[in-house]
């Protein structure tokens, strides 16, 4: 096996500081919304399909007090299988 050795010095070190070598879980950043903030945005979006993100921001912060920007609110209908589109002429 070619592994280096500052591959099996990394490896061995953090077997003894966590007793695992496995791939930790929740790395990375948290998400702002809650599973309870995601729901409302669709369900704001479901009840007026016409309704912008902005929109929708805004009430979200109201209802929920939680303050998202307006990018967040669309990756959040992204998820739910909404995307933005535009009438045809």
């Amino acid at each position: 096996m070619l592994v280096g050795k500052s591959t099996v010095q990394m490896i061995v070190q953090k077997y003894q500081k966590l007793k695992t070598v496995k791939t930790l879980s929740d790395r990375g950043r948290k998400r702002k919304t809650s599973k309870e903030a995601d729901e409302l945005i669709v369900k704001k979006l479901a009840a007026d399909r016409r309704k912008s993100s902005k929109v929708i921001r805004q009430d979200v912060a109201t209802e929920l007090g939680v303050t998202i920007s307006e990018r967040t609110t669309r990756r959040r209908l992204n998820e739910a299988g909404y995307y933005g589109q535009v009438a045809r002429k």
